[in-house]
């Protein structure tokens, strides 16, 4: 059924398009998914896939297993995007993965960066339907217990997290 439509302004920011995806491997659960995007995604096949959830290192490992990485840390004059910002993006989304098991499939492409920010062009989100959720597959990667996680202050003050 037609739900309706969202209007927004035209963006009007020069970066890079790239994919962050997600979807189900019947052995190993979800599978994230980071690379070039846009309209010629399948032609570059510029890609790096990795099991749920990410830490930073983790997220940054991703990133640099494709040739687009390059490019991000700044090239011809261009200036490099935030790249601890992307690690956290990667990091909150298969964070997003895990904590809601009714996604099957998640994908943003484009994902607009630049030094400017980053943007979300366009996305798309399948839910499991009741009977394909009993069949779902376990994560391969369990999370880490939130019970053992702990806010902590260091001697100068710097707020951390355990």
């Amino acid at each position: 059924a037609f739900l309706g439509v969202t209007v927004q302004p035209m963006v009007k920011m020069e970066g890079y398009e790239l994919i962050l995806g997600s979807s189900l491997d019947p052995q190993f659960g979800a599978v994230m998914l980071f690379g070039m995007g846009g309209q010629l995604v399948e032609i570059f096949q510029d890609r790096a896939l990795a099991l749920p959830p990410l830490n930073t290192t983790l997220a940054r490992r991703m990133m640099e297993q494709t040739r687009i990485y390059k490019a991000l840390q700044g090239v011809r004059g261009r200036k490099a995007i935030d790249l601890v910002k992307l690690e956290q993006l990667l990091v909150s989304f298969s964070q997003l993965i895990v904590e809601q098991p009714q996604i099957r499939e998640i994908d943003i492409n484009p994902l607009l960066v630049s030094p400017d920010g980053m943007v979300a062009l366009d996305a798309r989100v399948l839910l499991h339907t009741t009977a394909d959720f009993a069949q779902k597959p376990l994560p391969a990667i369990r999370p880490y217990p939130t019970k053992y996680v702990q806010e902590w202050e260091s001697p100068k003050g710097d707020r951390l997290t355990i």
